[in-house]
């Protein structure tokens, strides 16, 4: 199968079916959030698990679905989040936590959005190994 997009270049698909198997969508698709749209993502947590440190160029809204999750921001600040907690931010650096011995899941709807200015510098988007 082949796509066409606006400009009637060809994209070759990348569905499950033409790849006989499963397709990590985050692997193939590095960018976490569409600049110019909306993206929704559902992430599971296991037990003890921690994301890496981040920031995204969005305004992001979170809501926990199953289980209880850590919201640290990079102050070392912490909320504990339980079932229909819903976390709205922009612009901070955080990591999610699973300390507990459960599986966890949240929702999350990102919208691009210009980047955050601080004292006027551009805070960029950031990944690093949470401590």
């Amino acid at each position: 199968i082949h796509i066409e997009n606006e400009n009637k270049k060809e994209k070759e698909s990348t569905s499950e079916e033409e790849k006989n198997g499963w397709v990590d969508e985050i692997a193939e698709h590095p960018e976490l959030i569409s600049p110019g749209g909306s993206t929704f993502r559902a992430f599971e947590f296991a037990p003890g698990s921690v994301s890496p440190m981040h920031r995204t160029i969005s305004l992001d809204y979170g809501i926990v679905a199953k289980g209880t999750i850590v919201l640290e921001m990079e102050d070392g600040s912490r909320v504990t989040l339980t079932e229909g907690d819903t976390v709205v931010q922009r612009g901070g650096m955080h990591c999610w936590r699973n300390e507990t011995s459960e599986w966890g899941r949240m929702y999350f709807v990102g919208l691009g959005a210009h980047p955050v200015k601080v004292n006027g510098q551009e805070l960029k988007e950031e990944w690093r190994e949470a401590k």
